[in-house]
């Protein structure tokens, strides 16, 4: 390990070391994930169950799948917030 790394920027797999940050393998590792599953995008909107899956069904929040699973795009969940009728005073 290098005097400037951190151990917390290397990982040990198999008795390797991997370093993570700034590698080669994640040039720009995301802050925030790239999709959020539904029980996720819940969480992170602020929104039930229910309602999210009601726009999903009314094609106002895009979703895609993976198998089974339901994804929600970070960027189409920001653009349906963003798209939500302000509240008036």
């Amino acid at each position: 390990m290098l005097k400037s790394e951190s151990p917390a920027s290397r990982s040990e797999v198999n008795g390797t070391e991997k370093n993570y940050v700034g590698s080669a393998s994640f040039p720009n590792h995301p802050t925030q994930p790239l999709a959020y599953s539904i029980e996720e995008a819940c969480r992170v909107a602020g929104l039930g169950r229910s309602m999210l899956y009601e726009e999903l069904r009314a094609q106002r929040l895009k979703g895609r799948k993976a198998g089974r699973r339901t994804l929600i795009m970070h960027a189409d969940l920001i653009a349906y917030l963003e798209n939500l009728p302000e509240r008036a005073a």
